[in-house]
């Protein structure tokens, strides 16, 4: 029941609350910053969703997505996101987030479409990216550009998602727990991947 600012009759309402935060409540709380009755009346049901920095993999399929939607929006062509680009997103820490990863993608397709291009190419990025050293990712990647693109942007991901994985676990000896950490996903996921790409001897 809500009444309205000025008014005097209550009124019944059915609302669901979606509530988010990069905060930790629960610290919060013990320092008297935020109201404990609050919390729990919100702590129903918690997603709690890791940074992009600690998914690593999802970077490819979100750059290409905010790539393809912009471009939709804008009536723009650029169709390629170089394995130089996403080495650079690979190594970045995106401090920003999601909504980081989208700002570069954006930035950057507009000064591609400006200059004619149909890529995007690293002196389109932002200052601080083109400083990013590339080596670790490129030792993961090593599909030729026939191969990249010849089945689909999916199964382009799949191969290298898997390439990734297969490297790290040689890299660690096959330890699941330390792969994991490398890779910065759960060991269940990591679990679940080596079987999906029949990695480490899974079937």
């Amino acid at each position: 029941m809500v009444t309205r600012i000025g008014g005097n009759k209550p009124k019944k309402i059915d609302v669901r609350i979606i509530s988010a935060t990069n905060k930790e409540i629960r610290k919060l709380i013990n320092e008297d910053k935020f109201r404990k009755d609050l919390y729990y009346r919100l702590d129903i049901f918690q997603i709690n969703i890791p940074p992009l920095r600690e998914r690593k993999g999802d970077i490819l399929l979100l750059a290409n997505k905010f790539l393809q939607e912009f471009c939709m929006e804008q009536g723009i062509n650029i169709v390629e996101l170089p394995e130089e680009i996403l080495s650079i997103f690979f190594e970045y820490k995106w401090e920003g987030n999601v909504r980081e990863l989208r700002n570069v993608i954006q930035r950057s397709a507009i000064i591609a479409s400006q200059r004619g291009k149909n890529k995007i190419e690293k002196e389109f990025l932002p200052l601080y990216l083109q400083n990013i050293e590339v080596d670790e990712f490129n030792k993961y990647i090593n599909i030729n550009e026939a191969e990249s693109y010849e089945s689909g942007l999916e199964e382009y991901l799949q191969k290298i998602e898997k390439r990734i994985i297969t490297k790290t676990l040689e890299e660690m000896n096959y330890n699941k727990s330390e792969a994991a950490k490398k890779l910065k996903i759960p060991r269940a996921t990591l679990y679940y991947k080596m079987g999906k790409y029949k990695v480490g001897g899974h079937t």
